[in-house]
């Protein structure tokens, strides 16, 4: 993953400010696993701020096969497709596990973008970043292989867990670990645990098949490379990943 990517602290500032207009075009929505926030191709009225849990965004051809393009997580925009002209969302958003966001609609976004540089400079940034995921990611499936491809995704989901393992509190405020519940209650609640992912859905993500994946996942294994389940070792996946340009 670049080094560029959103951080646990890059949304922090649209944090406090949207949850400053609770009730005011954005309200606070909890989701359980499985839910579809929204659907590719539907018109676009909300953009959504991750506060807590996992969000997987996909897309579906014409012949019915689904792509994973991203994991999102704590401090991750999505939905950000309502700003434009032409407001529809490119992708589905479905959640990988229980959790929190806020959502803003549409007009009460376009008023604060309007009003507020700080909050324009770190939206912008956020979407920035992701272009240059989106610009990466192409790279990979022209220059990689499946394997390099899969080793990459999960140093990037490594970055993505880290995150994850973060969630903000009621006022918008980031913690690492514990926060005071988003209802303002006095008892400390962790952030989801990370969503166990099938080796279909890395098939889907890094464009193979599910018995390639496996093959790969035990050549991780014997290398040593896995820790548990799907979790590596950072240091050894990239000097492993680093061995094919060599």
């Amino acid at each position: 993953m670049s080094k560029d990517h959103p951080g646990p602290h890059s949304s922090e500032y649209c944090a406090k400010v949207l949850t400053s207009l609770l009730g005011s075009g954005v309200m606070r929505r909890r989701f359980a696993k499985g839910e579809e926030l929204f659907h590719e191709g539907a018109p676009a009225r909300s953009i959504f701020l991750i506060l807590e849990g996992y969000v997987e965004l996909c897309v579906t051809s014409e012949q019915g096969r689904k792509g994973v393009v991203d994991l999102l997580t704590t401090s991750d925009f999505f939905g950000t497709s309502c700003i434009g002209a032409q407001a529809v969302h490119y992708f589905t958003a479905r959640t990988l596990t229980h959790g929190t966001c806020l959502e803003v609609n549409r007009d009460t976004l376009l008023r604060i973008l309007r009003t507020d540089n700080s909050f324009m400079e770190e939206l912008l940034g956020f979407e920035v970043a992701q272009s240059r995921r989106s610009v990466e990611m192409m790279g990979s499936f022209l220059f990689h292989s499946s394997e390099e491809r899969l080793g990459r995704v999960l140093l990037q989901l490594e970055d993505i867990y880290d995150r994850g393992s973060a969630q903000w509190n009621h006022d918008g405020d980031h913690h690492d670990g514990d926060t005071v519940p988003l209802d303002g209650s006095a008892n400390r609640n962790h952030n989801s645990d990370p969503p166990r992912i099938s080796h279909q859905t890395f098939a889907e993500m890094i464009g193979t098949t599910r018995p390639r994946v496996t093959v790969f996942f035990n050549r991780f294994r014997q290398a040593g490379l896995i820790r548990t389940n799907t979790r590596v070792d950072r240091r050894k996946m990239q000097a492993y990943l680093d061995a094919f340009s060599s």
